[in-house]
């Protein structure tokens, strides 16, 4: 089953007014699946609890290109503070792991762990199979995560067993959880900024061979098997506010689906599965998927009902016409720029009431 995802912006104070609204249309792949906004937590990765994570941010022995962000001889300076080591200490800024999933789920996900940076053992061509461009993912992220093996206790990031989609149980299973590998320069491909996974199908063993990193993407129900993390390519023209919200876009993968519900259209979005251009926000829809938000649902008489800020508070609504498609729903979110992760559209000081449109396709 499609659905349509329409956005309407009322650029109004916190109260559903009078306002002119203008709608403007995406289409989308959300199946009938995705289509069950109950709270149902992370499909393949927890959404709740404390999750450790591991971040690495590898270059290739013989990179040498150019690097507004990333020395050749060292590492980008946010790598110190990319993720905080416990809820203690508190980071506010922007580009930290931590601060963000605190804030999109107002405490119920508590990212931290450590970051790490590294070289590969061989340079660039070592990695690239025959007849190949670029260098294998499989490859090069087995001998970057055992490059590290005697300096990290992987032990650290198997807290958590899948069970099954949305099933997690908070006891190690002997797979690592997730690892962010972040490579320099624009080597993973020409084409994708980032993909959800660290290579294709295979497992290595680190930690005497006690612990699991997995490959490849998403659960294994009938195994009761998860992958263990994502890859990231942090080239030369890409900010650093686009190169955390990839890694937040590939995360996502993760905690929602692998494919990617929102198409291209006229304006800036905002959602954690939107481009990496785009709003870094969570909507509505995602926290409601992930159980970081349970929207009031309203009925009629919805002129007056008053909001609180929505990313600083767990407020929003939504609402089903009694007239309307069967899978038909309104989300209000009222923006009012209280956080730095507030960039729901592509002028920066806009507030007021956001509206997502969700249409069942069905029957149009």
């Amino acid at each position: 089953m499609k659905n349509l995802l329409s956005i309407l912006l009322l650029l109004v104070p916190a109260f559903l007014t009078q306002a002119q609204t203008t709608e403007i249309s995406c289409a989308t792949s959300f199946t009938e699946e995705a289509s069950d906004f109950s709270q149902r937590g992370g499909k393949y990765l927890t959404a709740s609890g404390e999750l450790k994570v591991l971040v690495v941010f590898a270059k290739f022995k013989d990179d040498t290109s150019s690097h507004q962000f990333w020395p050749t001889d060292s590492y980008p300076s946010e790598m110190n503070n990319f993720i905080d080591p416990d809820m203690q200490k508190g980071s506010t800024h922007y580009l930290n792991l931590t601060n963000y999933y605190n804030q999109m789920s107002f405490g119920k996900f508590k990212v931290t762990g450590k970051a790490i940076g590294v070289e590969t053992s061989y340079p660039i061509s070592h990695y690239i199979p025959t007849n190949g461009t670029y260098p294998d993912r499989s490859l090069a992220n087995k001998d970057i995560l055992q490059a590290i093996d005697d300096s990290i206790d992987y032990t650290e990031f198997d807290n958590w067993s899948y069970i099954d989609n949305y099933n997690h149980s908070n006891v190690p299973d002997g797979i690592v959880d997730m690892v962010i590998v972040i490579w320099r320069g624009l080597v993973l491909t020409d084409k994708w900024l980032g993909e959800a996974s660290l290579g294709r199908g295979s497992e290595f063993r680190v930690e005497n061979n006690q612990v699991r990193i997995k490959m490849s993407f998403g659960g294994h129900s009938s195994l009761g098997i998860v992958g263990s993390g994502i890859t990231v390519q942090y080239w030369d023209e890409r900010s650093r506010e686009r190169n955390f919200k990839v890694a937040i876009h590939e995360v996502a993968h993760w905690l929602i689906h692998g494919w990617h519900p929102y198409s291209k259209f006229n304006h800036t979005f905002w959602g954690m599965l939107t481009l990496g251009s785009e709003g870094i926000c969570a909507n509505s829809i995602e926290r409601e998927m992930v159980a970081w938000l349970d929207p009031e649902s309203i009925e009629s008489n919805i002129s007056s009902v008053p909001m609180g800020d929505y990313i600083t508070t767990p407020s929003a609504y939504k609402y089903h016409p009694g007239n309307g498609y069967k899978n038909e729903m309104y989300y209000f979110e009222n923006h009012q720029q209280l956080s730095i992760y507030d960039n729901g559209t592509s002028n920066v000081n806009d507030k007021g009431i956001f509206i997502l449109h969700l249409r069942d396709s069905t029957y149009m």
